[in-house]
């Protein structure tokens, strides 16, 4: 009894046709994946900024004090803390502080709002006269824009 061709299996000229059609698949497929990864590192900077935001504002309303973000766009970091001194908008030496560094390569911090220095009052509002935006920008072609307004409420452009 011989071997029904139905049965056989796959012959070599099918087997290079799928092989090159995954090759074509996967050459169009891998420039889509750099991009969802920059994308991603950018999605995820901002969110950890995001994060701070609430956490300072939270921390204000709960120590009945104001608290300070200064952004330090040259090093791309920047520093939270409890201003215990309502005079200044700089840490003094009881003051404890946290640093934040924007830990990815080709990854930018920058503000608008003057000095690179915000903060919330007691009541979670924002403690400048003006609201203002910090923006984390990649490798200068993508950017994510967070917006503040004098109300305190936080938003993602």
């Amino acid at each position: 009894m011989g071997v029904n061709r139905s049965e056989a299996g796959f012959t070599l000229i099918e087997l290079l046709v799928v092989v090159a059609v995954l090759g074509v698949v996967s050459v169009l497929a891998v420039p889509r994946m750099g991009d969802m990864v920059k994308e991603y590192k950018l999605r995820s900077a901002c969110l950890g900024v995001v994060s701070s935001l609430q956490s300072l504002k939270l921390r204000a309303i709960k120590e009945n004090a104001r608290t300070v973000m200064i952004i330090d766009p040259v090093n791309d970091q920047y520093t939270t803390f409890v201003d215990n001194n309502p005079d200044n908008w700089s840490l003094d030496p009881p003051e404890s502080r946290s640093v934040t560094v924007v830990r990815d390569e080709g990854l930018e911090i920058s503000s608008t709002f003057a000095s690179n220095t915000f903060g919330f009052n007691n009541r979670g509002l924002l403690a400048t006269p003006f609201a203002g935006t910090i923006t984390l920008t990649k490798d200068a072609t993508r950017s994510k824009t967070i917006t503040l307004n004098s109300v305190g409420n936080i938003r993602v452009d």
